[in-house]
């Protein structure tokens, strides 16, 4: 039992040594292409969100700080209403800040309300947002980007709740969700950011 707690507090001390000031962990994103390796930091809220998640009910003084500190990311990372993106606010690619071109995803919202729920932080009641971005047979998109006429969910005016989302002004429901940005007129970069990243093998790993 001894060599198990020490094996924890190990644990504990270095990912407290690697935690940035913001609350996120440095995770590096390797690519390798016609044998060639590529490795760049990848700023991505996922990878912080298993960390919290898998010491978050550590009873230890260090697991409680490295906790709050991660949920406090994640309060200062969200955007709209409840929405969180998979890269954070200041991430760039090929020099551009990716925020303004990627909506939010699914993964990065329910695992973060999760995180933020069990430890009594407060943001706002994204569920709606959640059961809206299925298709009719009932699947779940990965991106948050709403499509009015494939919602399943009975008796929600969308246009009306959407509107009221994003404090109204225009009917772009899809802007609604991503926090005023227009997904249908960048959808072609971000097209080209997934389809270039499909291509390789990648592995993520905390530096």
């Amino acid at each position: 039992m001894m060599q198990l707690d020490a094996a924890v507090q190990d644990g504990l001390q270095f990912l407290q040594s690697r935690q940035m000031p913001s609350g996120q962990f440095p995770v590096e994103m390797t690519t390798i292409s016609n044998g060639v390796t590529r490795v760049e930091p990848d700023d991505a809220l996922f990878s912080t969100a298993h960390i919290i998640y898998s010491i978050g009910q550590i009873p230890d003084p260090v697991a409680i700080g490295i906790t709050n500190l991660g949920l406090d990311y994640f309060q200062n990372e969200m955007t709209g209403h409840g929405l969180w993106r998979h890269w954070n606010k200041d991430s760039v690619r090929a020099g551009r800040r990716l925020a303004p071109f990627i909506p939010a995803d699914l993964d990065d919202m329910c695992c973060i309300s999760y995180l933020l729920r069990r430890h009594g932080r407060q943001y706002p009641d994204n569920k709606r947002l959640v059961a809206l971005n299925r298709n009719r047979a009932g699947l779940f998109y990965t991106w948050e980007v709403i499509t009015v006429r494939a919602t399943i969910v009975p008796g929600l005016e969308v246009p009306s709740y959407v509107e009221k989302l994003r404090g109204g002004g225009g009917k772009n429901c899809r802007a609604a969700v991503c926090g005023g940005m227009n997904c249908r007129s960048d959808v072609g970069y971000l097209s080209n950011v997934m389809v270039a990243k499909a291509r390789h093998p990648c592995l993520c790993r905390i530096k």
